[in-house]
């Protein structure tokens, strides 16, 4: 029996090393022979298998002196070499289990080191193959006993998880690099989706259903370490991918993009922030005419507001692309109402016809090339802006361009007589002709560059002040209007001194440019109102902040309503219930708002009992 016992450890030995010094046919015979006596098991089975115990245990104390993307291509290497080690006579399942206890004793004592320092070197370096590899071996170790108390794949799983949270959470909180977050996001999603497809994973199901969630939630938890700014960047990437269109890409290819856009946004908390900096990035791109297509923006609408996909409104297979139900998003009428802002354009158009063409009765327009966009103020987040403190006014414009708009306003009353017309002059657009030496060219600005440009008709020289007290620009504005004449790429304007730098100073002093060359006849000069600016930002997140406190103390007073009585855990939870789907609110900003009802007399602390709250009829 020793004997046997010895051939086989030597036999084994040497196939694992690439040697033979064995008389195999010799030992096959002797394997047959067993089997014809009835003692496979004994004499050969348990035998073996003890010893390849032995070996992938000595084999594991390998680990110390490997990386653990290394000690993974050991473990990998041993598993398909022990399914490669057979000798003809061997039953099946002996050599079935010689590679599971290979695994078993290589992986189960380094469990962490696979599961954590592998998984994140194989994350790190976007190496789908290893994670398949990885998961696989995890999956044929955990299968091989139904008694774990943390089996391997669920450890893998709660690595998993980890990291990724881990990872979401320093590209949502590195704020040097936020115009690349979504960018960043989109590829870590998309090698994820690499990872999971169903190409590759053993237990596809369990895993799909499992490694999703955990995606998800992943995702869920690192877009909550910081407070709308996510869901703001998402907005600006669908209006960059909306300006830019599909160009050379066909519909399909162009909404697989945005498809994985907008699932982003599904893991944002703050919805509500999305809509907000979505909204106003239309409004820019509907009323500069920068959308690549109104059919496009229409379909992702739908897409928002009805819980569908762009690749459904085409009828191609979700399945395709990695896309699943727990994808899609919830219904949200907020963004099936933005379809109002298409009908206004509409209107206004028609209303502009009629201006243009007026009747027998009506005098002659002053300008029959302008063009007015007539917006419901409550469907557009466009508000009047006061440029310049204490003047009242946004911009002083050209005394024809005030012509022209009372006179499109005096035509306007004659149609609407109870409504009233307020100037958004910062979203407006001009389009000039020059004259210069080189040649004629037409400058397509925006209206605060234009009055300044239309100044140097007047006199050749203006200075940074002269300017200000002419057009009552306030610095927040003016600066960049002058930078983008004057500084930018297409220089217009140009300053007297030669001082270095972009910064503008009260008493620089500007002319116009007549050296100006340009091989373009049709010149876009880039305008800063096309894109939303710091102080933009931040007002957007002030109405934000305030659109929550009246979202949570309208959520407040329904439950009280409904309640009568509550105890002050069970309002706050289901306060958060409430407003949920629209943003995840801060617990001491329910309370503020409670505190805030309180002192306003609609709901009341219950008997002096500060845990208990009543309602107030």
């Amino acid at each position: 029996m020793r004997n046997i016992e010895e051939a086989l450890k030597a036999w084994s030995n040497d196939k694992r090393m690439g040697v033979l010094t064995i008389d195999e046919p010799r030992l096959k015979k002797l394997v047959r022979c067993t089997e014809d006596l009835g003692c496979y098991e004994p004499c050969i089975e348990e035998p073996y298998l003890s010893r390849t115990t032995e070996f992938y245990a000595k084999e594991s104390a390998k680990a110390t002196s490997k990386t653990a993307v290394e000690y993974l291509q050991l473990c990998a290497k041993s598993y398909e070499q022990e399914k490669e080690i057979e000798m003809g006579d061997f039953r099946p399942e002996t050599s079935a289990a010689s590679s599971l206890i290979a695994l078993q004793q290589l992986v189960i004592p380094h469990i962490d080191l696979l599961a954590k320092e592998a998984l994140a070197d194989i994350i790190a370096t976007r190496d789908h193959k290893y994670f398949v590899e990885l998961h696989n071996m995890l999956t044929r170790v955990t299968s091989s006993s139904k008694s774990w108390t943390a089996s391997p794949s669920d450890t893998l799983l709660s690595h998993y998880r980890n990291d990724i949270i881990s990872r979401v959470k320093d590209i949502v909180t590195d704020t040097e690099h936020d115009a690349t977050m979504v960018d960043n996001l989109l590829e870590l999603k998309e090698f994820l989706d690499t990872c999971l497809s169903k190409e590759f994973l053993d237990d596809v199901e369990q895993s799909d259903r499992q490694y999703t969630h955990a995606t998800s939630e992943a995702f869920e938890k690192g877009f909550a370490c910081r407070r709308i700014k996510p869901a703001e960047m998402i907005a600006r990437k669908i209006d960059s991918l909306m300006r830019e269109g599909q160009k050379s890409s066909s519909d399909g290819e162009f909404f697989v993009k945005m498809t994985r856009i907008l699932t982003l946004y599904r893991f944002s908390p703050d919805k509500d922030a999305f809509r907000t900096f979505y909204k106003r990035a239309l409004t820019k791109r509907l009323l500069l005419g920068r959308s690549a297509s109104d059919d496009f923006e229409k379909q992702v609408l739908e897409v928002l507001s009805k819980c569908t996909s762009l690749l459904n409104l085409k009828n191609v297979s979700l399945a395709v692309f990695g896309l699943y139900s727990d994808n899609l998003l919830a219904y949200d009428a907020a963004f099936s109402d933005m379809t109002q802002m298409f009908k206004d354009l509409v209107v206004s158009k028609d209303l502009l016809d009629d201006y243009r063409h007026p009747k027998r009765n009506e005098p002659e327009r002053p300008d029959l090339n302008l063009s007015v966009m007539v917006l419901q103020h409550s469907m557009w987040p466009v508000a009047k802006k006061v440029s310049k403190p204490n003047t009242g006014v946004e911009i002083r414009l050209p005394s024809k361009m005030e012509e022209a708009l009372n006179d499109y306003a005096d035509f306007y009353r004659t149609r609407h007589g109870n409504r009233r017309l307020t100037w958004a002059h910062y979203l407006g657009t001009a389009t000039l002709r020059a004259y210069f030496p080189a040649g004629k060219k037409e400058l397509s600005v925006s209206l605060y560059q234009a009055t300044v440009l239309l100044l140097f008709n007047e006199r050749d020289e203006w200075s940074t002040e002269e300017i200000e007290d002419r057009t009552s620009l306030g610095t927040s504005d003016l600066v960049p209007t002058i930078q983008s004449l004057a500084l930018g790429k297409q220089q217009l304007l140009r300053r007297t001194d030669a001082r270095i730098g972009k910064n503008v100073k009260r008493d620089d002093r500007f002319s116009f440019n007549e050296e100006f060359t340009d091989t373009k006849v049709k010149i876009r000069i880039n305008t800063i109102q096309q894109n939303d600016t710091v102080e933009e930002i931040q007002q957007a997140v002030k109405v934000i902040d305030q659109h929550r406190d009246a979202s949570l103390e309208a959520a407040i007073v329904r439950v009280m309503k409904a309640a009568k009585t509550m105890k002050h855990q069970q309002l706050v939870n289901e306060t958060i219930d409430a407003v949920s789907k629209h943003f995840r609110p801060d617990v001491n900003a329910i309370k503020s708002r409670i505190e805030s009802l309180i002192e306003r007399e609609f709901i009341a602390r219950k008997d002096g009992n500060t845990n208990v709250y009543s309602y107030l009829a």
